[in-house]
């Protein structure tokens, strides 16, 4: 059975720390010389972006996301222009 078959807790959040060094580039993301020092797994520039990422999956988890889907679909609000 993989792991990402497996059944997991409600619990459990994910929070894809991945997709994030792969933007920043994998070679800017680690700091080897943090890492052996104070086993630091990425470089301490990207702290905002880690954090904001951090941020989003506490919020998703506790349900502190605002969503929302406005359609205009007689064109009354915006008179079929969005923006310019």
């Amino acid at each position: 059975m993989s792991a990402s078959s497996r059944r997991q807790p409600s619990f459990v959040r994910w929070v894809d720390v991945d997709r994030l060094a792969a933007r920043v580039g994998r070679q800017n993301w680690h700091d080897l010389r943090l890492y052996h020092h104070a086993r630091l797994g990425f470089s301490p520039r990207f702290l905002p972006e880690y954090t904001q990422l951090l941020a989003a999956g506490l919020r998703s988890a506790l349900g502190k996301t605002k969503k929302a889907l406005i359609l205009d679909l007689d064109n009354t609000l915006w008179g079929g222009i969005i923006g310019r």
